[in-house]
């Protein structure tokens, strides 16, 4: 009796079978998906991290700069006009990097001073003003015109461990924070 064999296999025609195919098709997508993913994961890391920078320097101008040059007169009502004159130039050499605005709020939310004059004796805390007040920095973008802009605000206080006695907004261009995220791609 002859032996035969049967091949369980397809004969060859050259093209791979359609699973394989799907396979290395849906593998592909899903790899595409993940990279990215991580991608834009990273992208938002390095942005709220040159954010947080931000904050970092508002809080730095604020408690070791800038409270050798504020009273706490600067926080009871608006500021004069020569008093005006002096924190501007203050804040002119202090503040540096992209800041378009600098502005002090008192206890109730009024603006004593600002580096745009309109804004003085005006009464528009943000929204996130009490927590400020307790003691916790707070940032949000916005738009100033046409402008995407980052706003930091962080409390004041006079002396290191006291209570807050107002808050400063700095108002900064976003395009200065896309320069410090682009700096740390090309970094990375």
């Amino acid at each position: 009796m002859p032996i035969t064999t049967t091949n369980s296999q397809p004969p060859a025609t050259g093209r791979p079978p359609r699973l394989a195919l799907r396979f290395a098709v849906y593998t592909g997508i899903a790899l595409v998906v993940v990279a990215v993913g991580m991608l834009w994961v990273l992208e938002r890391d390095v942005e709220t991290r040159a954010e947080k920078r931000a904050v970092a320097q508002t809080q730095q101008v604020a408690e070791a700069t800038l409270r050798r040059h504020l009273r706490g007169a600067d926080f009871t009502r608006p500021v004069t006009r020569e008093r005006r004159l002096t924190l501007d130039r203050n804040f002119k050499d202090v503040v540096v990097g992209g800041f378009l605005r600098a502005t002090l709020f008192n206890r109730s939310g009024k603006v004593t001073y600002s580096t745009d004059d309109g804004l003085i004796g005006t009464s528009r805390p943000p929204a996130t003003f009490a927590g400020v007040l307790a003691g916790w920095p707070q940032r949000s973008e916005a738009y100033l015109g046409k402008t995407k802009v980052l706003r930091t605000l962080v409390p004041v206080r006079l002396v290191a461990d006291g209570r807050p006695i107002g808050a400063l907004a700095l108002t900064q261009d976003y395009r200065s924070i896309d320069v410090q995220v682009a700096e740390a791609q090309a970094g990375s």
